[in-house]
């Protein structure tokens, strides 16, 4: 008899280790979603920081106003490293893939990581510069079916 409550007891426990881990789980994907979240705000504002070009660089443009700083330098000042900035910017600029794969990760009942956000819009700028490539292409094969001097229409289109 000791040993079945024994038993009972540890069923018990697993179960509340159960619950306990599935509750775990949905803090961590909450968590993650909310940093995800935040990086993309960050990278908003990043977004929103003028870059220093040769004309403007330390110049003073008005005399309440403190001189225009590289955008590394800034960077440098709040402790963003370059290439985090980037990958953040980059987030912001594609929102709309970040929210994406955030409700995928949700339905897989997995964490997103920034990495497969990156691949994704990674792949979609692919995919965009190679729908733009053919466009050109199509564009150009069009002009010089009409442009072309000399040419005579196909058979079909003579009357």
């Amino acid at each position: 008899m000791t040993a079945v409550r024994a038993e009972i007891r540890a069923i018990q426990k697993v179960g509340l280790a159960k619950e306990v881990l599935e509750q775990k789980k949905a803090e961590e994907q909450e968590i993650n979603e909310l940093v995800t979240l935040s990086e993309v705000k960050i990278g908003g504002m990043l977004n929103d920081v003028p870059k220093a070009t040769k004309d403007n660089a330390r110049k003073q443009i008005d005399s309440s106003v403190d001189l225009l700083k590289p955008k590394s330098e800034t960077l440098k000042e709040i402790g963003i490293p370059q290439k985090t900035a980037e990958r953040y910017q980059k987030m912001a600029q594609h929102e709309d893939i970040v929210r994406e794969a955030i409700a995928e990760a949700r339905e897989n009942d997995d964490v997103v990581s920034r990495s497969a956000i990156l691949g994704k819009i990674k792949k979609k700028e692919k995919s965009d510069q190679i729908i733009g490539l053919r466009q050109e292409r199509a564009c150009a094969e069009a002009e010089a079916d009409n442009c072309g001097e000399g040419r005579r229409k196909p058979t079909s289109l003579r009357r």
